[in-house]
């Protein structure tokens, strides 16, 4: 996948937040080249602080977390995601629908959560997340795979029968 393309200039802060958060996503998880992310990741931390952008939107909740991420702090990370999911959830309980979120995303965004909660150590959470996602896909139709959830029960299982 090709990076989106670089811009100097925006039609306001949230564009500009958007362009960055995936910029900083491109380099950070796509490519896994930290440090082609760092300047794009300080440039989100400097805009949200200098505009005073709390994580009461879906986008911000997204790119507070991927700061998270990238500064190393797990419990920050999943709280953000926390956040966001939850303002997913009431974004599709009154419609009309916005474009480009659905609950696929919602599957999708609880099911990384479940692997952020399982990677702190926090694997009962993670295995009551990963019902809930399976209970989400179902109810709403959504491909939902769980091959990422058996591993998180595998481990759980592996660790409450360890000696």
């Amino acid at each position: 996948m090709k990076p989106i393309r670089n811009r100097r200039t925006f039609n306001g802060p949230w564009t500009e937040i958007k362009y960055l958060y995936l910029k900083a996503g491109f380099w950070m998880y796509e490519r896994r080249i930290r440090s082609r992310a760092k300047g794009f990741v300080h440039r989100l931390k400097r805009l949200l602080l200098a505009r005073r952008i709390g994580s009461e939107a879906i986008l911000a909740a997204s790119a507070r977390g991927l700061i998270a991420d990238f500064d190393g702090n797990k419990e920050l990370e999943i709280h953000y995601k926390q956040v966001e999911i939850g303002l997913l959830r009431k974004l599709l309980k009154t419609p009309p629908r916005v474009d480009g979120y659905d609950w696929s995303t919602l599957v999708s965004e609880v099911s990384l959560l479940s692997t952020l909660l399982e990677e702190a150590g926090r694997r009962s959470d993670a295995l009551k997340l990963v019902e809930e996602c399976k209970a989400i896909a179902l109810k709403h139709r959504v491909k939902f795979d769980d091959g990422e959830a058996r591993r998180i029960i595998w481990r759980a299982v592996r660790a409450r029968d360890s000696f």
